[in-house]
């Protein structure tokens, strides 16, 4: 059995999406001949005890999100977005979103966990023998995991895997003014330089990452889910519930077409709202619930904040619908969201709104778990299919075929695994 460093900076995050992935991988690695020794943030949670075998090398730090917090009087355990849609921060919120922008903009270049490096580098630089490490993997988000990684590959000369469940400077949702894009890219093109290999969740972002960095080196490897997390058959909702779990992006990844689609069905009285229910789970946003009262939603659409992944998985599970929203837009066709694969697992059907080409649909397809629908007239039409089936049977059948179980972590791993006996044969 041969060591692999995993730089994974969510590891211990139960309800960050990233976690997911390297769990995943750590989790399944062994079944192909590669032991993870897993650097990670400390935190003051503490793992399931499924890891305590894992060699996990916790390395602590403050980020500047923490400081600046502390700094600004915010609540540490909340997000600084959620807490200034409050009264409290009512009256200062033009002025601190303003400050939030040009604190982002200057202060977390490239990340806001780039003080992780100097802690990570000084533990790794003694740990590379004292573990034998044959091959590194980092995963970013952040960037500062691939940073990290570059310089242990510069310093030790160890065969660097790195994984990009989304891109850097390509990333279609880059918020930042063009004058750090240009130092930023800079600065990815001097770290990648140094990878071995480019790995990324869709073949559409593949061939974004060998034009940028002009390597033949760069492979596919989707998100998945773990197989142990598949719905053993779970009571599904007496209600026609519709869940969605996760952020959102205003004018992206907006609900605001199903709310519309929702309310020109009742109107027309071909669906009974009191047998609705379209329930949220993840960040509170104020925007939303005016978007669902404004169409006179507000018995339908109802908004749970961030709960527990454990029962996320459940709910994801009896609804008798989930939603995923995607943007409508071409730079879209190569995200393929974690989220996806989380709902793969939980065997129900599935509505993605937004773009309907790329690596989404094409799944949707194949697995034959759900639809990908642009148009109000696209969802009404969806939703009217699954809600006669809901009428007539109780329940909105799930019609997936065997195919998913080809998006389970230990296929992730398997093809990990190969790139990683590539890297080290050479």
């Amino acid at each position: 059995m041969r060591n692999v460093l995993l730089i994974a900076y969510y590891f211990h995050e139960k309800e960050n999406i990233g976690s997911v992935r390297l769990k995943g991988l750590a989790k399944n690695l062994p079944r192909f001949g590669w032991n993870p020794v897993i650097v990670t943030p400390q935190s003051p949670e503490k793992l399931d005890p499924y890891w305590d075998d894992y060699d996990i090398i916790e390395v602590p730090y403050q980020d500047l999100m923490t400081q600046w917090k502390r700094y600004l009087g915010f609540e540490n355990h909340k997000t600084v977005k959620e807490q200034m849609q409050t009264k409290t921060y009512k009256n200062k919120r033009s002025w601190l979103e303003k400050l939030a922008r040009v604190w982002e903009e200057f202060f977390t270049y490239p990340d806001g966990q780039k003080t992780w490096y100097e802690p990570v580098i000084k533990r790794i630089d003694n740990l590379i023998d004292e573990k034998e490490i044959n091959a590194v993997i980092s995963s970013a988000l952040p960037l500062t995991s691939h940073i990290i990684a570059s310089t242990i590959k510069y310093r030790h000369g160890v065969p660097w895997i790195a994984d990009f469940r989304d891109l850097w400077t390509q990333n279609h949702y880059y918020k930042y003014t063009s004058v750090r894009k240009f130092f930023e890219r800079r600065l990815e093109l001097k770290t990648m330089k140094n990878a071995d290999i480019m790995t990324t969740v869709s073949e559409p972002l593949v061939q974004d990452l060998k034009k940028l960095h002009q390597k033949e080196e760069v492979y596919s490897i989707p998100n998945g889910f773990d197989p142990d997390q598949i719905n053993p058959g779970t009571s599904l909702s007496n209600k026609f519930t519709i869940t969605y779990t996760g952020q959102l992006y205003r004018g992206k990844r907006d609900p605001e077409p199903l709310f519309r689609s929702l309310s020109e069905l009742s109107r027309d009285g071909l669906i009974d709202l009191d047998e609705v229910e379209v329930n949220f789970y993840g960040p509170l946003e104020s925007w939303l619930e005016e978007e669902s009262n404004r169409l006179g939603l507000e018995s339908v659409v109802k908004f749970h904040g961030i709960i527990p992944r454990e029962e996320v998985i459940r709910k994801q599970q009896e609804s008798q619908l989930l939603l995923l929203l995607m943007w409508d837009n071409h730079s879209e066709i190569g995200v393929c969201t974690g989220k996806l694969f989380e709902y793969l697992s939980a065997k129900r059907p599935i509505i993605s709104q937004g773009i309907t080409e790329g690596c989404v649909a094409n799944i949707l397809h194949e697995t034959n778990t759900g639809t990908a629908v642009k148009t109000v007239h696209e969802i009404k039409e969806v939703f009217l299919k699954y809600y006669s089936q809901y009428k007539k049977m109780g329940k909105v059948p799930y019609q997936g075929n065997e195919k998913i179980y080809q998006y389970s972590h230990v296929n992730m791993a398997r093809e990990f695994g190969k790139l990683l006996n590539k890297i080290t044969s050479k």
